[in-house]
């Protein structure tokens, strides 16, 4: 008798290849170096600091819609993509 398993082969080849692991490079330099130094998730206060808004008017643009926010665990700690907030941030000249 013969046992085939499906799947768990591909789960053990894909977790050995190093290139799936890896997240793909941002198109702008300015994301990915925000990124590394501020991490992916960052806190309302980092935040405010990068966009130099206000912990407020962030905290507003959330709230309708314009940042989107995420709740990590089941505590109330919220926080923001640092992509988010920088693709906030328009040249206007």
């Amino acid at each position: 008798m013969s046992f085939h398993m499906t799947g768990h082969a591909n789960k053990a080849q894909s977790a050995n290849n190093p290139t799936r692991a890896r997240k793909p490079k941002l198109i702008d330099p300015e994301i990915d170096d925000a990124i590394a130094k501020y991490g992916e998730r960052i806190s309302y206060p980092v935040a405010a600091e990068i966009s130099g808004a206000s912990i407020r008017t962030l905290k507003r643009l959330s709230q309708s819609g314009h940042l989107p926010c995420y709740r990590i665990g089941p505590a109330r700690v919220l926080r923001v993509k640092t992509a988010d907030v920088l693709a906030l941030i328009e040249r206007v000249a």
